[in-house]
């Protein structure tokens, strides 16, 4: 899409949807979380990203 090419023509990492989710409750708790986690990264990840939005979250 337009803004998945901006992104990276701009240099922005994708970050998945569930990392929202993560912050805004982590934030709650005054926690941080590991943005590592939610990063679309690999062509495995974007494919799912694109899908569905979300990508597998792994160690929490």
């Amino acid at each position: 899409t337009y803004k998945t090419r901006r992104a990276k023509q701009l240099g922005i990492p994708l970050v998945n949807v569930e990392y929202i989710y993560a912050y805004r409750d982590a934030s709650k708790e005054n926690q941080s979380i590991d943005l590592k986690r939610f990063l679309v990264i690999s062509a495995e990840d974007k494919e799912n990203f694109l899908k569905n939005g979300s990508l597998p979250v792994t160690g929490e």
